[in-house]
């Protein structure tokens, strides 16, 4: 899911099949423009836009929300501004941005729940050696250190 910051993965479920699943995502990951047709570009956008389209009648609630994160984003696009620019958005878009991605990010990962240290370490290093991330640029230009920090958090029922 996209957040204000970036984006979140979410993998849970049994954790003997969580390697399996992670292994699968950083694969398709890997294979996203081979696997990104113009068919299939145009059936995203269609879906996208009835969901923009869709907002206006949502309840009141998450209209709520929506107005708590207008004031909290420095940037917040309306779901007008997002449809104007869906209509352009080519599969050659979405290529060009999907390097961008890959180009430089930050990853910072949260194991927890039925996990060992061991396991915990390993998930880290397929993410990283998946996706190969290359540092972000500080304010002056230069590549931030990036640390491989693991922090062991321990909770036990008594």
């Amino acid at each position: 899911s996209t957040t204000r910051l970036g984006a979140e993965l979410f993998l849970s479920g049994y954790n003997h099949k969580l390697q399996n699943l992670l292994e699968r995502w950083i694969l398709a990951f890997e294979e996203f423009e081979s696997n990104l047709t113009p068919e299939l570009v145009d059936r995203l956008k269609a879906k996208l836009e009835q969901e923009l389209q869709n907002f206006f009648v949502y309840d009141p609630y998450q209209h709520a929300m929506y107005g708590m994160d207008e004031i909290l984003m420095q940037v917040k696009y309306t779901p007008q501004d997002r449809l104007e620019v869906l209509k352009d958005l080519t599969l050659q878009d979405i290529l060009a941005f999907h390097q961008r991605i890959l180009c430089r990010f930050d990853l910072e990962l949260l194991v927890h729940g039925n996990v060992t240290p061991t396991e915990a370490k390993m998930y880290a290093t397929l993410l990283l050696d998946g996706l190969k991330p290359k540092p972000l640029l500080s304010s002056s230009g230069a590549a931030s250190s990036s640390s491989n920090a693991m922090i062991p958090l321990r909770y036990e029922r008594q």
